[in-house]
């Protein structure tokens, strides 16, 4: 992650959507989505410092909000490279997101 980040400015981790990916409008689907074209990005990323600044400051400038920082850096422009994440490096956000982690935490107790 951090060679990524230091080579070309942004990395993120990611893993294959094994998911269909449906893009949806007012309840009705858009288009099927290529998934082997699609990742799931993950925590970390990792930023060079001034390219983390210039995505915050624009962002900041013209009201863009983004679910992580690599999309702010996306949206100056700037390539964010891809290294392979891991499927146990989930995020939890719902309730039964906490019985896999617990699940996960008890295999390596």
């Amino acid at each position: 992650m951090l060679d990524a980040a230091r080579a070309d400015g942004a990395a993120t981790a990611g893993v294959p959507c094994v998911d269909t990916v449906k893009q949806v409008l007012n309840g009705h689907v858009q288009a099927t989505l290529d998934r082997s074209t699609l990742i799931a990005a993950q925590t970390p990323q990792s930023f060079a410092a001034d390219v983390l600044r210039r995505a915050h400051r624009n962002a900041a400038a013209n009201g863009i909000s983004a679910g992580d920082d690599a999309a702010l850096v996306e949206a100056i422009g700037e390539p964010v490279t891809v290294v392979p994440g891991d499927p146990r490096n989930f995020k939890v956000t719902f309730p039964q997101d906490l019985v896999l982690l617990r699940s996960l935490l008890e295999e390596t107790s």
